[in-house]
């Protein structure tokens, strides 16, 4: 028994076909990804309980404890905006606290978030952040600018939240639901 299509039937299963395999690309594109990502404001907090080696190296000083608190924001038209809450916590027992803001562009490009600097900006916020940047202002820049002015592969985990691989393996989670720790100041 032969199998006879009409020209509607073969024009239907070909539309289908198309509309299918058309489906499946978008779901997986750039160009969704973007749209799911762009126009929210990512948050994330992270602590480093043991000595910073590159920090510690850059500064001169022995840094016992990173802590930041971020706000990362992706616009649709292609600016980023990373504005940071940063605490140093030297062996002496000293605290500089910093805020940090970093402005420039994004791209995606076959999964990899892709960022690149414009311009930044570091504030004190206590008197050991200001001798801090008094003494060290270009090495924190060239160590948040190295930080910030990579290509990044990136998961979409759920509507709320993203993953950032960076090279030496270590993850950043990003949230767009503010969590009570974020929000809290760090004494």
């Amino acid at each position: 028994m032969r199998w006879l299509y009409s020209n509607q039937q073969q024009s239907l299963l070909a539309l289908m076909l198309v509309t299918a395999i058309s489906l499946c690309v978008w779901l997986d594109s750039d160009w969704r990804l973007e749209q799911r990502i762009a126009g929210k404001l990512w948050s994330y907090q992270r602590e480093t309980l043991s000595e910073s080696a590159l920090a510690s190296l850059i500064l001169s000083t022995p840094v016992e404890n990173w802590w930041e608190r971020g706000n990362l924001r992706l616009l649709s038209n292609g600016e980023a905006q990373l504005d940071l809450a940063v605490q140093l916590k030297e062996q002496r027992g000293l605290t500089a606290d910093l805020r940090i803001s970093i402005q420039g562009s994004w791209l995606l490009s076959d999964g990899f978030l892709i960022l690149k600097s414009s311009s930044y900006t570091a504030l004190p916020f206590n008197d050991t952040g200001k001798k801090l940047l008094a003494r060290h202002a270009q090495p924190l820049k060239d160590i948040w600018l190295a930080l910030f002015n990579r290509s990044r592969p990136l998961t979409l985990l759920d509507e709320h939240h993203i993953l950032l691989t960076n090279q030496d393996n270590s993850i950043w989670v990003l949230s767009t639901r503010q969590d009570p720790d974020l929000k809290r100041t760090r004494k």
